[in-house]
């Protein structure tokens, strides 16, 4: 079967990652925890949580109710590949997926509840 594009199923848009600065790795300094290393690196990146944001409510308004920050980082990583001078692309760490499930929870009302969480230290980051 072959889709059919409507306005509630319109194609895919690639995200415009070409206009956005490339992802700058702040100086960490020696024994700062990881909710200190978010912190900084978000400060430097503030971008990132702006795609986060824009793919997350792509599936939102499209009705998903729930959805992985992980993947949303895989395609953050996969579309820097593709479409900027830089074939490493974004470098983005792991370890920051919770604490930017928990921001755009807490900074959206519309995607609050969309990110399944665990307890993380991330948890103690937003109160």
């Amino acid at each position: 079967m072959i889709a059919r594009y409507t306005q509630a199923n319109p194609p895919y848009q690639p995200l415009l990652l070409d206009a956005l600065p490339p992802v700058v790795e702040p100086a960490y300094e020696r024994g700062q925890t990881l909710a200190e290393r978010f912190a900084a690196f978000h400060a430097a990146n503030p971008h990132v949580l702006t795609a986060l944001r824009e793919l997350a409510l792509r599936l939102r308004r499209r009705g998903v109710k729930h959805y992985g920050i992980a993947a949303l980082f895989e395609v953050l990583r996969f579309e820097s590949m593709i479409r900027t001078a830089d074939p490493d692309g974004w470098k983005l760490n792991n370890s920051y997926r919770s604490f930017y499930s928990r921001l755009l929870m807490a900074q959206c009302a519309e995607l609050d509840g969309f990110f399944e969480t665990r307890t993380s230290a991330a948890d103690t980051v937003l109160q």
